[in-house]
């Protein structure tokens, strides 16, 4: 395991909001995609556009919780495919669903659980649509993807279905918001991801996580423990289950996880010097917590 470094220099640089650098546009239910919402920028693209395809928490159909962030990750040059398809002008930015008091034990907990609505090959079936449209003269997106550049990642239940569907050689990057393997006590229905699928990762993998109320905090400890063959970078902030996904352009979470998408996916330096290097940028500032291993 390589040295990790803490956020505890109060006056180090703090990671800015993420801008909307430009307009998007929404759609939902799109010729050979029904059933999710895709979100790009709007207008000519300067470069062709990485794909980044996203699973809901809840293992839900239902991306509007997620809207604000997921706006702000397209209009930064992405194209941005979500399970779910979210009602037409929904834009909402209330926190994700189930964000209510948990139960006190671990078997309740598990109790509740229903088998997820969206299925993992949901997420892998998304880039076979983004590689058809960009190929595809009659398509809005044709010539304008970077098929061969995708990051997967999703919340929660969606964050453990985007760890198994990383296994497809066609993802770059993987973000897992609030999630990893399961190891705590009780198999959850319908969800595939097994720990030795860990150790068949091949991209960059970036966790982001809250503070002890967030009930996916350890596994995320658990995964970050296990994975030591590929880049993976850990970074926990004070925050519940939900993250920032209900602040302004998704908040701070947001700001790291569009910087980890431009480093990853668009070669941007100063992108990567917020994770690279012992005075990295989220390194110093004292809102986050920071692991990482096999990244200089």
């Amino acid at each position: 395991m390589k040295p990790f470094c803490m956020a505890l220099a109060a006056t180090a640089l703090a990671l800015a909001p993420p801008a909307l650098a430009q307009d998007v546009e929404i759609s939902v239910d799109r010729p050979g995609l029904a059933g999710y919402t895709v979100i790009k920028p709007a207008g000519h693209a300067a470069r062709p556009w990485p794909v980044v395809v996203w699973a809901n928490g809840g293992c839900r159909l239902d991306p509007a919780p997620y809207i604000s962030t997921l706006k702000a990750v397209a209009a930064q040059g992405f194209l941005v495919i979500a399970i779910g398809a979210a009602a037409e002008g929904e834009t909402r930015a209330n926190a994700p669903r189930g964000e209510r008091p948990q139960p006190r034990t671990l078997t309740e907990r598990i109790a509740r659980i229903t088998p997820p609505a969206s299925k993992t090959g949901q997420l892998t079936a998304a880039i076979d649509w983004a590689q058809r449209s960009a190929s595809d003269p009659r398509s809005d997106l044709h010539g304008k993807l970077a098929t061969h550049r995708v990051a997967m990642m999703g919340h929660s239940c969606g964050g453990m279905q985007a760890l198994e569907a990383s296994l497809d050689p066609r993802v770059t990057t993987t973000l897992v918001w609030s999630s990893g393997y399961w190891r705590y006590g009780g198999d959850l229905p319908g969800i595939r991801l097994s720990r030795p699928m860990l150790q068949q990762l091949h991209a960059p993998t970036l966790y982001l996580t809250g503070g002890a109320s967030d009930i996916a905090h350890l596994s995320a400890e658990g995964d970050f423990f296990e994975i030591n063959h590929i880049p993976i970078f850990k970074a926990t902030s004070p925050a519940p289950h939900a993250l920032s996904f209900a602040h302004p352009q998704g908040g701070i979470f947001a700001s790291a996880g569009i910087a980890w998408l431009r480093w990853q996916l668009l070669d941007d330096p100063a992108a990567a010097k917020q994770f690279g290097g012992p005075d990295c940028g989220l390194c110093g500032d004292p809102r986050w917590t920071i692991e990482k291993k096999n990244i200089p």
